[in-house]
């Protein structure tokens, strides 16, 4: 028998028997010590497997951080809008108590106690070039009509030119349109407050005084208010302030240019007046 062939059959019992001994090994319950083959094979793969674990365990590790770093990012942006909500609505209530707490002071007059003020929000600014009006909703479904006059709590703003039924539009004092019997409240000197075109107004001022007697007595600065005698508007509600006399050579007529109560353009509430029936 050749030195091959009985090498082959010793390798044919000794493989067999190495297998069982593993197997065995690794089937075994209970404590006990590993022989050198597993110590060896764990010396092997032991080091891999802490990488994995330790890769494994920094992965899992990061994408939950990363998870919750957006979750709250999330959470802070929702918040800032929330906040910012928050701001705008304070903003406003702050506003309208301050437009409450004018229109008490200006319904304190002795000729308002036969009006009603019905509130009304401004919805719309009317975009016509030559007409200056606002859109409020409120209509002939909250009693309003036709020429009833519209306040703020620094004084008058202008009367309804048209109503619907549950908004209407309002004629500001500025409009071209526009007409109110006034006093110049110093000198009791009586005018027709006019609004002005888009072009005039750009010389300065919104409205004009018209019919001031050339001896009358108007400074720059004086106080305009209405008069009550047009029948639209109640006596003694401030329509804003002289800008600059203009007396002309000739003549019998001097004119003054008003600068009103408000800015209209950031009008937001105003008040209807509706008068009380007894």
């Amino acid at each position: 028998m050749s030195d091959y062939s009985r090498r082959f059959r010793i390798l044919r019992f000794f493989i067999p028997l190495l297998l069982f001994l593993i197997f065995f090994s690794f089937t075994r319950y209970g404590a006990r010590r590993a022989p050198w083959y597993e110590q060896a094979l764990w010396n092997v793969v032991e080091p891999f497997q802490n990488v994995f674990s330790f890769v494994g365990q920094g992965v899992h590790s990061t994408w939950n951080n990363y998870i919750a770093l957006v979750h709250t990012k999330k959470i802070n942006l929702r918040l800032t809008n929330q906040v910012s909500k928050l701001k705008g609505q304070l903003i406003y209530l702050e506003e309208l108590q301050q437009e409450n707490e004018r229109l008490k002071q200006l319904l304190h007059y002795q000729d308002m106690e036969q009006w009603e003020p019905i509130m009304a929000r401004v919805i719309a600014h009317d975009p016509q070039t030559e007409i200056s009006s606002i859109v409020i909703n409120r209509g002939t479904a909250d009693g309003l009509q036709v020429y009833m006059p519209v306040v703020v709590g620094e004084g008058v703003v202008g009367r309804i030119g048209e109503v619907g039924k549950h908004r209407s539009h309002v004629l500001l004092l500025d409009d071209v349109n526009s007409v109110v019997d006034v006093f110049i409240e110093r000198s009791q000197t009586r005018a027709l407050l006019v609004g002005k075109s888009k072009k005039a107004k750009v010389q300065g001022g919104v409205a004009s005084l018209d019919y001031l007697h050339r001896a009358s007595d108007v400074k720059e600065g004086d106080v305009v208010i209405t008069s009550g005698l047009d029948e639209i508007y109640p006596s003694g509600l401030k329509a804003g302030v002289v800008h600059k006399v203009e007396v002309s050579e000739y003549g019998v007529f001097q004119k003054a240019d008003l600068i009103p109560v408000r800015d209209f353009s950031q009008l937001r509430e105003v008040a209807v007046l509706m008068k009380k029936t007894r």
